[in-house]
C-alpha cells in the first residue's frame, strides 16, 4: 500500500475519532491551578511522550537546585514531515498557574528556545513518524519551583506541554504509611523538619502536596497541621489513598510472538495488531514486580536500530470482562498517554463478549497498565476493576512548598518519594 493511503486511513481511524480528543474527566484534582488537560496537553498525532532527567524514566520529572542535569522531553508525530519547533519554560506556582516572575529572574535563555532539539524519522516501520528529543539543561534554571514547559510548531501552534520540578534541599521530611488491609487503604503522615529554613507563617506560607505512583492529577493538599514542634510541622489528617493493586504487563516488543504476555500478534494491512488476553475484575492481592504504570521502548526484532526511531506502532486491543454498566472504564498508564481518565481512553462495551474493549495505538515496548472506573457520582476507583488492598506496594511523591512573601514565588523546599515497600517509616508524633 502507498504511504498516501496509510496516511489516509490513519487519519480516518485516528484524527477524526471523538475520542481522541483530550478531555479531563477529573479536573478538580489540581485544587485551583491549571486542569490536567493543560498540563498534559497533546495535539491528535503526537504520541509516546516521555520527560525524563538523566536515565530516570519511571518517577517525576524533577533535578535539584544546582545539580547538572539534563531533563529530556522526547515525542514522536504520526505521519508528519520533520519541522521547525521551539518551546518556553515557565515558572509557576504551587497550583500551577503561572506566576509573576520574569523570564530572566529563572531562566537562563530566551523565551522562544529553537535549536535545542533533535528530529529523526523512523526506520523501518509499518507507521512513519518523526521522533523529536528536546533538552532542557538544567544549568539554565536559576530557581526552585514549579515548571511547565511548552512545544510549538514555528508557525506558533502549540504541540505539547509537559510539567517538571526543580527542588532545593532546604527541609526534611519524614514519613510513614499506615495500610489498612480491612479497607484496602493506606494512610500517609507526615513531618516537615524546617533545618536551616525561617519560616514566619506555616499555616500561609507552607503547603505540603502528595500524589501516587507520580499521578499529579490525584494529588491531594496538606496544609493544615495536626500538630507544631519546636523546628517540625506534622501533617497526618485524612491523608487516605486506595492502596490499589499491582500494575498489568503489557508486551509489544516483539511482533514476532516472542512476549512476556500470552498475546495473539496479527498483520492486518497495514497494520500489526496486538491483542491481549481478555482480564478480569482481580479479586484479591498478589505481589508481582512492576513500574507503577512507566513504560519502556524497545524493538526486540531490531537490536540494531536504535529503537527510539526502530520500534513500531501498533494496534493493542485491552478487554476487560464487564464490570457494572452504571459507571465508565478506561485503561490508563505511560501506554495509554496518561495515569488519569480522560475521554480518549474510554472502552467500549461488547456485548457479544460481555466485555469492556478499546485499542490503542502503542509504541512497541514493555509498559504497565490498569484500569479505572469513573462512577456516576464522579469518584475514581479502581476498587471494582483492579481491587484496592493495603498491602500493594505504591510510590508517594511529597512536594513541600515555602511562599517567601519578599521574594513573591513558591519556592519547592524539599521533595521525597516514599516507596511502601522500601521506605523505611519514620516514628512521628
Amino acid at each position: 500500500m502507498k504511504v498516501e493511503g496509510k496516511n489516509e486511513l490513519f487519519k480516518k481511524n485516528f484524527f477524526n475519532k471523538a475520542q481522541f480528543a483530550l478531555c479531563l474527566i477529573v479536573s478538580t484534582c489540581l485544587s485551583d491551578g491549571l486542569s490536567a488537560q493543560e498540563l498534559f496537553f497533546q495535539v491528535p498525532g503526537i504520541n509516546t511522550i516521555s520527560l525524563r532527567v538523566g536515565d530516570e524514566w519511571t518517577g517525576d520529572p524533577l533535578v535539584y537546585l544546582g545539580d547538572n542535569q539534563d531533563i529530556t522531553l522526547s515525542f514522536d508525530e504520526l505521519y508528519g514531515d520533520a519541522r521547525q519547533l521551539y518551546f518556553e519554560v515557565h515558572h509557576c506556582d504551587a497550583t500551577w498557574n503561572k506566576d509573576d516572575l520574569m523570564i530572566m529572574e529563572y531562566w537562563d535563555g530566551f523565551e522562544k528556545n529553537y535549536d535545542m532539539y533533535e528530529s529523526s524519522l523512523s526506520f523501518n516501520t509499518t507507521v512513519d513518524y518523526i521522533h523529536y528529543e528536546l533538552v532542557i539543561p538544567s544549568s539554565r534554571i536559576k530557581v526552585s519551583g514549579n515548571y511547565l514547559i511548552k512545544v510549538f510548531s514555528q508557525e506558533g501552534e502549540l504541540l505539547v506541554t509537559r510539567p517538571f520540578f526543580v527542588a532545593e534541599r532546604q527541609v526534611g521530611v519524614r514519613s510513614r504509611v499506615d495500610k489498612n488491609i480491612i479497607l484496602g487503604m493506606q494512610e500517609l503522615t507526615l513531618a516537615v523538619v524546617y533545618g536551616g529554613l525561617q519560616v514566619s507563617n506555616v499555616l500561609q506560607d507552607i503547603k505540603v502536596a502528595v500524589w501516587q505512583n507520580h499521578n499529579l492529577v490525584m494529588v491531594q493538599w496538606e496544609n493544615a497541621p495536626t500538630a507544631l514542634h519546636s523546628n517540625e510541622v506534622v501533617y497526618g489528617d485524612e491523608l487516605l489513598f486506595e492502596g490499589g493493586n499491582e500494575w498489568r504487563w503489557a508486551d509489544s516488543r516483539s511482533i514476532r510472538g516472542h512476549m512476556l504476555t500470552n498475546s495473539r500478534v496479527e498483520f492486518h494491512d497495514p497494520y500489526y495488531h496486538v491483542t491481549l488476553p481478555v482480564d478480569v475484575p482481580a479479586k484479591g492481592y498478589s505481589y508481582h514486580q512492576e513500574w507503577n504504570g512507566a513504560q519502556y521502548i524497545e524493538n526486540y526484532d531490531d537490536k540494531l536500530t536504535n529503537s527510539s526511531v526502530g520500534a513500531d506502532y501498533v494496534c493493542m486491543h485491552f478487554f476487560l470482562q464487564s464490570v457494572s454498566q452504571s459507571s465508565s472504564v478506561y485503561v490508563v498508564g505511560d501506554i495509554a498517554g496518561c495515569r488519569y481518565p480522560v475521554e480518549r481512553n474510554m472502552m467500549e462495551y461488547m456485548p457479544e463478549l460481555d466485555a469492556m474493549h478499546i485499542m490503542l495505538w502503542v509504541k512497541q515496548g514493555l509498559a504497565n497498565y490498569r484500569f479505572v472506573e469513573v462512577r456516576d457520582d464522579g469518584k475514581v476507583s479502581v476498587a471494582e476493576t483492579e481491587g484496592t488492598f493495603g498491602e500493594t506496594e505504591n510510590n508517594y511523591s511529597i512536594a513541600v512548598y515555602y511562599h517567601d512573601p519578599s521574594e513573591g514565588y513558591d519556592r519547592l523546599v524539599g521533595f521525597k518519594v516514599h516507596n511502601t515497600l522500601k521506605t523505611t517509616n519514620d516514628f512521628i508524633h
